[in-house]
């Protein structure tokens, strides 16, 4: 048990160092997060499960509006699978951050989604496909002026851009695979 709390402190730290400047050092700790949170799920691991939650919160990454908080379902899990919790997976609140979005794409199809950015702020988009997927994302701003085009990308990509006027942004995900794929997108 101390063992296990040493590891949390030590996570926090790690967490609480990370520079807040750089969003895609962010982005990528959240999408770690959320691979290894997935894998947990996956295995039926209560304290994997728990860490992941933590560190997704600690992180500050929240849902994109209207999706589900996968660090309460990841939470709600453990609990089913274990009578006993431990008081420091207690703690829940967030700050504004990374907004993720959790999805299935089907073979050969397309998911699109929509985001503000704010002038002037650098802007970044991680996606990762699970199951390794190639995955294709298109940014367009508000005006339809592509801002990012990856191709035929293979795990995971980023795209990085500043924009010049606040407004909202288009991401469009295609999947050119023969199989279905989880993914993971991150927008910041």
């Amino acid at each position: 048990m101390t063992r296990w709390i040493l590891w949390c402190i030590a996570l926090f730290c790690f967490i609480i160092a990370m520079p807040a400047s750089s969003a895609e050092n962010r982005n990528m700790a959240v999408i770690d997060i959320l691979r290894l949170g997935s894998k947990a799920d996956a295995e039926n691991n209560v304290h994997a499960l728990m860490r992941a939650a933590l560190a997704l919160n600690r992180a500050g990454a929240h849902p994109a509006e209207g999706d589900t908080d996968i660090s309460e379902i990841w939470i709600a899990k453990a609990k089913s699978l274990s009578e006993k919790m431990p008081l420091i997976y207690q703690y829940r609140g967030r700050t504004l951050g990374p907004a993720y979005r959790r999805g299935i794409i089907a073979a050969h199809g397309k998911f699109t989604t929509q985001q503000s950015v704010n002038a002037g702020q650098s802007a970044t988009v991680n996606v990762v496909a699970l199951k390794g997927a190639t995955l294709g994302l298109d940014v367009t701003d508000d005006d339809h002026q592509q801002v990012c085009h990856l191709t035929h990308t293979v795990r995971e990509r980023d795209c990085h851009w500043m924009p010049t006027y606040t407004g909202i942004s288009t991401f469009i995900l295609t999947n050119y695979s023969d199989f279905q794929d989880s993914y993971f997108i991150v927008i910041n």
